[in-house]
């Protein structure tokens, strides 16, 4: 097993896990937590934007780089 599988699990235990919080949150305490969902939901958007954008363009393309860090950036 490579690098690139033990990451590409890895990302997709992100994902269920992050799918998971929100579902969790949604089910009963998100009014009293509506800026972790919030959080939640943008980082899962921020997640899959930036897996689509990697595998259609590439690593080293401009946009990827600037998806990457505006999502560093913002949600960091």
């Amino acid at each position: 097993m490579g690098l690139n599988e033990i990451t590409m699990g890895l990302v997709a235990i992100t994902i269920a896990i992050q799918a998971v919080v929100i579902v969790f949150l949604l089910r009963g305490p998100f009014r009293r937590y509506p800026v972790l969902l919030l959080y939640c939901v943008l980082q899962l958007a921020t997640t899959l934007t930036e897996g689509y954008v990697l595998r259609v363009f590439g690593e080293n393309s401009a946009i990827f780089r600037k998806l990457y860090w505006t999502d560093e950036v913002s949600l960091d």
